[in-house]
């Protein structure tokens, strides 16, 4: 039940990251309907957050969700820390990906620059 749950979220997210990313490049490109390029702007970045967010839960759960071929207990053991070992260590690179078009979205947001 929770794994068919997580794949409901994951391609939640990726429609409306991908709704998010088509209305923004279109508002951009078009005019209309955001008149505001600033704010059509937020909504694109907005959009690409949901695609980090994404990329963020599959790098560090992927490790979790593995099932292994049974190999003797102590290499099993070992390769399954090493894999976790590294999505941790990938974690700040994906979720400072997030904070960063979070902290641009409030700069557009509070500027306004074009």
């Amino acid at each position: 039940m929770a794994a068919n749950l997580r794949i409901v979220e994951l391609v939640f997210e990726a429609f409306a990251g991908l709704a998010f990313v088509a209305y923004g490049l279109n508002s951009l490109a078009t005019g209309a309907p955001i008149d505001d390029p600033w704010f059509a702007a937020t909504t694109f970045l907005f959009g690409l957050v949901f695609w980090a967010a994404i990329a963020a839960d599959i790098g560090f759960f992927r490790p979790f969700m593995r099932r292994s071929t049974k190999p003797p207990p102590k290499v099993r053991r070992r390769n399954r820390e090493d894999a976790i070992t590294a999505a941790i260590k990938s974690c700040p690179r994906r979720h400072g990906a997030m904070m960063i078009l979070v902290i641009v979205i409030a700069f557009l947001g509070r500027v306004k620059p074009f």
